[in-house]
């Protein structure tokens, strides 16, 4: 139908149509490397997708597999496909051809709009019958088309998986209203985005971080900077600074990783720095406001719930906290039989609001593990000030009972980040011979200090000095990374019981 008669409520509209009737159409929406688009050529471009062969033939609601390792042409293959009515199910091209082909094959894609690459990793699947349309060397074509159906704001819009911090991701769909909400709630609140803003984005479009940053910038007028590639701090630095960015959202270990570089450049237009992702350790927040003049808040969210529901505010950040309820967003923090815990003490966080999905995507089991009367589950631990400040204890999965006590992880984590040659670390539980489980430490230092059994007995010392002699950690293994999720988030399952990580020196002290 023309554009004219078509139903308002569908995102792409919003986000590209109005901006554009307002006068922004010249305007740079998206900078990736050299490659920059303005409000009218990025809806040119999703236009043209539009009129791809295949796609306008599928039924509305349809589910389309998004696998692109180009950002831009990402971004123009989410608008167009939600733009025609159909669902857009992001996946991370750099899974494995089986992790991608599951992924699709569990969202009942109905057809895949791929990268070259994307597509031979999709080969199996399209020889068994699978619709898939590769686009090369970018997404575009010379036709345009604005007769396309606009899905109505109740329809699924796009679908995410989450990212695996404890084992297998699950499928989550989310509505067109829900983005608007996120803006509301977050995005306009919170992080107060405006047309001027200049934001970047180190996470990917395919995970609910990386997106909800496309979301806010073409939502407020503004413009979106995507991460270059390889993703080292000297690039990422040299990319704030010269595209004077003015909020960043970034991960925990990103912002680790750009202090402990050897040049701090200086940031006159950022005003603010958002971390999510995985938590912020107090050593690491304290040590950025030291270097760089823009605050640093702290806010936790999740895919199921696509925005930040917990933040500190800018004005009012408490160090050390998860921050308060984002404005949409209620909680509940229960005991094991699911009653609430008093202030201050710990217990498993329950969220609902406005952007609350009823379950996982063909997953039944795993939806009545994590969805209870119109409540979702985190499986995060927290307690929660009488100043309605939240604070964060680490994964239900991942404490460890160690001499009849509980150990929190993130707690032996943060004691661990105020000591001068640690860059990261993640704790683990580790059983010895005798099946007992103690805490372990992998840690990688920062750039200027050597592995050696002296420093590992010092991080010990370290810890012993704020944690009981239970808590502090038994062994000390040395590495160059920890593994992580596409999204940040520390793979504690991994560690748990592990000695053989990769070019490792553990050491076990009395």
């Amino acid at each position: 139908m023309p554009l004219a008669h078509a139903d308002a409520c569908n995102l792409t509209v919003t986000l590209l149509d109005e901006q554009i009737a307002a006068g922004l159409g010249g305007k740079k929406a998206i900078v990736a490397g050299q490659r920059r688009v303005s409000y009218e050529a990025l809806l040119l471009r999703v236009r043209q997708a539009c009129a791809l062969p295949g796609l306008r033939d599928l039924p509305p609601g349809a589910l389309v597999a998004l696998v692109f390792d180009d950002q831009l042409d990402a971004a123009i293959a989410l608008l167009a496909v939600m733009r025609l009515g159909l669902v857009a199910c992001q996946l991370n091209p750099g899974l494995a051809a089986e992790r991608l082909e599951q992924q699709v094959r569990h969202g009942g894609c109905a057809a895949a709009l791929c990268c070259p690459a994307g597509a031979a990793k999709l080969a199996g699947w399209q020889e068994q019958g699978g619709a898939l349309h590769v686009v090369a060397p970018s997404l575009g074509g010379e036709n345009a088309d604005d007769s396309c159906h606009l899905g109505p704001a109740a329809r699924p819009a796009f679908c995410l998986f989450t990212s695996g911090t404890t084992g297998q991701p699950s499928a989550v769909l989310h509505r067109h209203a829900d983005v608007d909400a996120t803006w509301r709630q977050y995005g306009s609140i919170i992080a107060a985005i405006g047309a001027d803003d200049i934001l970047f984005t180190s996470s990917k479009l395919f995970y609910a971080y990386g997106l909800n940053a496309l979301f806010f910038a073409l939502r407020a007028g503004a413009t979106l900077v995507l991460a270059p590639e390889p993703l080292d701090a000297a690039r990422i630095w040299q990319t704030l600074r010269d595209e004077r960015v003015t909020v960043c959202f970034c991960v925990p270990t990103i912002y680790a990783r750009l202090l402990d570089a050897a040049d701090i450049p200086a940031l006159p237009a950022l005003r603010l720095a958002v971390s999510a992702g995985e938590n912020l350790p107090l050593a690491l927040y304290e040590n950025w406001r030291r270097h760089v003049k823009a605050p640093l808040i702290d806010g936790i969210g999740t895919t199921e719930t696509l925005s930040t529901f917990i933040s500190n505010r800018p004005y009012a950040v408490r160090p050390g906290s998860s921050g308060q309820l984002v404005p949409g967003f209620i909680a509940r923090i229960v005991d094991t039989d699911g009653k609430p815990v008093a202030p201050g003490e710990v217990g498993a966080l329950w969220i609902k609001g406005d952007t609350y999905i009823p379950g996982y995507h063909n997953a039944p089991e795993a939806t009545v593990a994590r969805f209870v009367d119109g409540w979702f589950a985190t499986n995060d631990l927290f307690s929660c000030d009488t100043d309605g400040y939240f604070y964060y204890h680490g994964r239900a999965s991942e404490i460890i009972k160690c001499g009849g006590i509980w150990i929190y992880p993130s707690r032996v984590e943060d004691v661990l980040m105020t000591h001068p040659a640690v860059l990261e670390c993640a704790v683990a539980g580790q059983r010895q011979d005798n099946g007992l489980q103690r805490p372990a430490a992998w840690v990688v230092l920062k750039s200027g200090h050597a592995q050696s059994p002296a420093l590992a007995g010092m991080l010990q010392g370290h810890c012993k000095d704020s944690l009981s002699s239970l808590e502090y950690p038994h062994f000390i293994h040395f590495t160059d990374d920890i593994p992580k999720t596409a999204t940040g988030k520390k793979m504690r399952f991994q560690l748990a019981g592990s000695t053989t990580l990769k070019e490792n020196q553990h050491v076990r002290m009395p």
